[in-house]
């Protein structure tokens, strides 16, 4: 009974979150989903096994996709000594493999973070009023964690500004298991 509830008032919170960055210039984030096990035990088993957990990004509005996993890639590092992330360039790979985070930009509306753990593919839809982000983690075809950031293309400079909002989302991926009474 509690989980309809729960994505129900998700996609609410989310929506009012868009409304709500029509008006305001500057980068707003919202975490979306967070599984039962959040994201860390699984970038914690790459860590531990010496791995480096890939970060894929698509449609970068400001340049190459690979620069823009590098700078996620670079920004998840910075906040844990422990784990290395790498950029692994454009496109989103195939469902399966291990953790791997994505950062999708301008997706379609009805497109999911469960379709992107899966693998499949999507046509940007640019929006000229705004900035959409989807960043992720996932492991194999499952989503662990998504973040949904809003930009208002009104925001000055916007580049600087697509930055912060790169460095807030990538902030909010790395989630521990939720261990509060059920």
């Amino acid at each position: 009974m509690r989980k309809p509830f729960t994505a129900l008032a998700t996609l609410v919170m989310s929506a009012a979150m868009l409304v709500a960055a029509c008006d305001e210039a500057g980068p707003r984030t919202q975490v979306t989903y967070i599984g039962a096990y959040g994201s860390m035990r699984a970038l914690g088993a790459e860590a531990r096994a010496g791995r480096p957990v890939p970060v894929h990004a698509v449609n970068n509005p400001f340049g190459g996709d690979m620069d823009m996993a590098g700078f996620v890639a670079d920004t998840l590092s910075a906040r844990d000594q422990y784990m290395r992330f790498t950029p692994a360039g454009g496109g989103i790979p195939e469902g399966g493999g291990g953790p791997r985070v994505l950062v999708l930009v301008d997706t379609p509306t009805a497109y999911t973070g469960i379709s992107a753990c899966q693998g499949k593919p999507y046509i940007p839809e640019s929006r000229t009023e705004r900035i959409i982000l989807h960043v992720m983690v996932c492991d194999e075809i499952q989503r662990l964690v998504e973040v949904m950031g809003v930009l208002p293309r009104a925001s000055r400079p916007l580049e600087t500004e697509f930055e912060a909002l790169l460095t807030q989302a990538a902030g909010e991926l790395l989630v521990g298991e939720d261990k509060s009474p059920k």
